[in-house]
């Protein structure tokens, strides 16, 4: 059964990559699950309180990704 479960998952994992990396940079197929998730997972941030409100400072290089939209943050 394991056996099985992992086949599917890496069947699963090739599909998303072939999608994801016709659209991002720095994502290729011969990419390893841990290149794909300190790229779109962890991502380094902090909330902090600017003029009387909460706002998620986001610590990253790479422009394309657009969490400041997902969270109506602002970009740091």
């Amino acid at each position: 059964m394991f056996l099985l479960f992992t086949a599917i998952l890496k069947n699963f994992y090739q599909y998303l990559l072939s999608k994801v990396s016709a659209i991002f940079p720095g994502i290729d197929m011969k990419s390893r699950l841990k290149r794909f998730v300190f790229a779109f997972i962890v991502v380094p941030a902090k909330w902090v309180r600017v003029a009387r409100q909460w706002t998620l400072n986001i610590y990253t290089k790479d422009r394309w990704l657009h969490y400041w939209t997902i969270f109506n943050a602002s970009y740091g």
